[in-house]
C-alpha cells in the first residue's frame, strides 16, 4: 500500500504549531518553510525531507540517516520524534533497528527454582563475573524459567536495555529470538539443547564436548574390576548411574546418559534422583550397597557415597566418579569428570567483545569445551 503523502503546499502555521518538538519555534520554522517551497519546482521527497528538518532542528544527515540506513545508529529519543512526524505527514515512518546497545551491562538468565547442582552454577557465575570484570563488563543476574521466558526477556530488555543475553540451561523459543531480534540485542546461551537456534540473535551455545566419556568410562571400569579382587569387602558385579531424569529433546544431560550407557555391555540400573544434592546419597547407599561402583552426575553425591563406604569400611578409593570436578571433588580426592567450566566465562566473554567491536552478526555456532575424566593426585 502506498503512502497517501500530504499535500506539502498545505502546511499551515498550525500544522508547525502542533508538530515542531521543544526548542523548536514554530513561527520562524513556518516562514523559512514558506519563503523555501515557493522558489522552486520540488519533489515531494524533498518536501518530507525539508518538513522533518525544519519541524525538528536535526542536522541533514540525521534526517538522511534516518530516511535512507535503518541499520545505522538513530536515538530513540530522535527516532519517536520523526515517526510521530512522518505519520503526520502521511509518510510510513522507515523500519529501524533498535540501536546497538553499548554500555557493557549483559543479563545472566537463570532458572534458579530448578538449580540441580549449586557448584555447577556458582562455577559457571564466578568465571563469568571475573572475565567480564577484566574488560569492564557488569552481569545482572535474572530469575526466568524455560516456561515464563518469553515474557521475562521482553521486560528486561524494554526496562533494564542489556547489551547482550546469557542463558544458562534456557532453549529460547523463536518468539523469545524474534524479540532479541527485533531489539537488535545479542544472546549467548551455556549448556541450552544441541539444536539449530536463529542467529540474530543467538551468536553461540557454550557446551561440552562429552564424546571422550564413553572411553573414559570404559578404561575405568576395566581397571575397577581389576581392583576389585583385591577388596576387603566383596561386592556385586554391579555398577549403578545416578542421574537425574533425562529431558526431551536432546539435551546435555540425556546425551552425557547416553554416552556413558554406551560404554556397557550389558543394561546397568539408574538410580534417579530429583537434584543433585549430598541428601540423596542414603538413599542411593541403601538401594545399592553392595555395588562395585558408582557414577554420579554429582560431585556432592559422590563424595556423600565415598564417607558412607568409608564408615562402612570398605575400600573406596577409585568406586566413585563426580561430575564437574570441582574443589569439593578435589579435595576428597575422588575421581570427576571435568566439563571444563572455568572456561565458560572466557568463551561466552570473548563472544561479546567481538560483537562489541565489529557489531556483524553471523551464524549461530556452537563452542565446544572438552570434557574429560580426571583422577585425584595421590
Amino acid at each position: 500500500m502506498q503512502d497517501r503523502n500530504k499535500n506539502f503546499q498545505e502546511l499551515s502555521q498550525e500544522w508547525f504549531n502542533d508538530n515542531c518538538i521543544a526548542g523548536i519555534d514554530p513561527i520562524k520554522a513556518y516562514k523559512k518553510w514558506s519563503g523555501w517551497i515557493t522558489r522552486r519546482k520540488l519533489s515531494d521527497d524533498n518536501k518530507y525531507r525539508k518538513a522533518l528538518r525544519l519541524a525538528t532542528g536535526f542536522h541533514e544527515a540525521v534526517i538522511r540517516q534516518y530516511i535512507n540506513s535503518p541499520d545505522k545508529h538513530v536515538s530513540e529519543r530522535r527516532r519517536q520524534a520523526l515517526d510521530h512526524i512522518s505519520n503526520t505527514l502521511g509518510r510510513t515512518p522507515p523500519k529501524h533497528k533498535s540501536p546497538i546497545r553499548l554500555d557493557g551491562n549483559l543479563a545472566l538468565l537463570i532458572d534458579m527454582n530448578k538449580i540441580a547442582s549449586s557448584s555447577y552454577y556458582m562455577e559457571i557465575i564466578k568465571g563469568l563475573v571475573e572475565e567480564a570484570a577484566k574488560y569492564h563488563l557488569n552481569f545482572s543476574i535474572y530469575n526466568v524459567s524455560q516456561d515464563n521466558h518469553e515474557s521475562m526477556v521482553k521486560r528486561i530488555s524494554h526496562v533494564y536495555y542489556p547489551s547482550g543475553f546469557v542463558m544458562v540451561r534456557l532453549n529460547p523459543s523463536d518468539e523469545c529470538c524474534r524479540i532479541l531480534e527485533e531489539d537488535n540485542v545479542p544472546v549467548v546461551l551455556i549448556h541450552a539443547d544441541k539444536k539449530k537456534y536463529s542467529s540474530p540473535p543467538v551468536f553461540a551455545n557454550v557446551i561440552p564436548d562429552q564424546s571422550g566419556i564413553r572411553e573414559d568410562i570404559v578404561k575405568w571400569a576395566d581397571e575397577l574390576k581389576k581392583e576389585s579382587n583385591s577388596w576387603k569387602n566383596k561386592s556385586d558385579d554391579e555398577i549403578v548411574l545416578i542421574a537425574m531424569p533425562t529431558e526431551p529433546g536432546d539435551s546435555i544431560r540425556s546425551e552425557r546418559i547416553r554416552n556413558i550407557m554406551s560404554a556397557f555391555n550389558k543394561y546397568i540400573p539408574i538410580y534417579t534422583v530429583e537434584d543433585y544434592s549430598f541428601r540423596h546419597a542414603m538413599d542411593v547407599y541403601k538401594s545399592h550397597p553392595n555395588a562395585m561402583g558408582y557414577i554420579c552426575l554429582s560431585d556432592e553425591i559422590a563424595v556423600g557415597l565415598k564417607h558412607l563406604m568409608e564408615k562402612d569400611g570398605k575400600d573406596y578409593r577409585h568406586r566413585v566418579i563426580g561430575f564437574d570436578n570441582s574443589r569439593l571433588a578435589d579435595l576428597e580426592e575422588i575421581a570427576s569428570f571435568d566439563q571444563s567450566l572455568d572456561q565458560i566465562g572466557k568463551s561466552v566473554v570473548g563472544t561479546f567483545l567481538d560483537w562489541f567491536e565489529k557489531f556483524s552478526w553471523s551464524s549461530a555456532k556452537e563452542i565446544l569445551l572438552k570434557v574429560e575424566l580426571v583422577y585425584p593426585q595421590v
